[in-house]
């Protein structure tokens, strides 16, 4: 029964993946290196360029002495910079573009959110912007969802009657292509086999995932 609750938490965690309009492709993220910056106060200066929309969110990192700003399609790094160099009199340059996904984000808001418990959902945090602080978090729920979920799936995935047609992950030795295909051909296990999903949530289609059976629409 144990098994069974952890299979259906991770199918029900990977529905609202589905249903989540947030998509980090298409944010960017950049690095700049705060080292030889005096006086500078890092949590203003975060507040200041998510308030102001220059940034949708922003983290420092002690450890590398950096602030990572996540910037979405309107907004310009040199905007940015040039916002911070202006209101606090000081020079911020060499914004490093880093490669920005669902695992570092959640390091991120872990960074920012400055506690952390393995066994707890992450603090939900207040942005600067507050409609933006909801659909982070739920990137950042959901992320913790499947990646705890996903270890007691891999843990015990011999002793748990998948349904027949539930996707298989397979090592090409590419890692990750391998996690986006297998991801892919999850969505797909659900927007293609509706009665597999309502006989492992034992809910109907439209109840599980918040969308109509695709199989009576086509009646």
């Amino acid at each position: 029964m144990k098994k069974l609750f952890f299979f259906l938490f991770f199918l029900l965690s990977i529905v609202a993946i589905a249903q989540n309009n947030v998509n980090l492709k298409e944010y960017n993220c950049y690095k700049i290196v705060t080292n030889g910056v005096a006086n500078v106060n890092i949590s203003k200066i975060i507040g200041n360029c998510e308030k102001s929309e220059k940034a949708d969110f922003a983290c420092f990192d002690k450890n590398s002495m950096s602030i990572f700003f996540i910037l979405n399609k309107y907004q310009q790094i040199n905007e940015l910079i040039d916002f911070v160099n202006n209101a606090e009199n000081i020079k911020l340059n060499n914004a490093i573009d880093i490669n920005l996904t669902e695992e570092m984000f959640f390091d991120l808001y872990l960074k920012r959110s400055d506690s952390f418990n393995n066994e707890k959902i992450p603090e939900d945090i207040v942005l600067g912007n507050k409609s933006n602080s909801d659909k982070f978090f739920q990137i950042v729920k959901q992320y913790w969802y499947k990646t705890k979920i996903d270890n007691n799936i891999k843990n015990n995935s011999t002793n748990i009657n998948l349904p027949p047609h539930y996707p298989v992950f397979r090592d090409t030795g590419n890692p990750e292509y391998d996690k986006t295909f297998y991801e892919t051909q999850k969505q797909e296990w659900i927007k293609n086999y509706p009665n597999e999903v309502e006989q492992v949530t034992g809910r109907s289609y439209k109840n599980s995932t918040g969308i109509d059976n695709p199989q009576i629409i086509k009646q």
